[in-house]
């Protein structure tokens, strides 16, 4: 049985039309999973899914995403990539990549057929 307290409290700020995105309950075909290559696939609530694959890929509104074999919070994989990500670019930046490549590729020569 529900309180009272949280009734209201999900009244006041639950967001019914992201509720069902995230549910899938808007899905017009009624089908509960669907079979490919032998295996069956959830498409109700996949919000609730753990992820399969080991390298951090998953349903778009995964909880946790499978980081070789941890289980790490959207959130703080999300944070580390951006920040990955942050790095990589700050290195290339340093070391002038973008312009050595543009100039590699400036100097190609290409044969013209006679």
């Amino acid at each position: 049985m529900r309180s009272a307290a949280f009734v209201k409290l999900r009244e006041d700020y639950e967001n019914v039309a992201l509720a069902n995105m995230v549910k899938n309950a808007n899905d017009i075909s009624g089908e509960k999973s669907l079979e490919k290559d032998g295996k069956l696939i959830q498409q109700s609530d996949p919000v609730f899914l753990d992820p399969t694959d080991r390298l951090g890929r998953a349903q778009f509104f995964a909880p946790r995403k499978n980081m070789f074999g941890n289980l790490i919070p959207t959130f703080w994989f999300n944070i580390g990539v951006i920040w990955t990500m942050s790095l990589v670019l700050m290195v290339t930046l340093y070391f002038d990549v973008f312009k050595k490549v543009l100039d590699f590729l400036g100097n190609i020569q290409f044969k013209k057929k006679s």
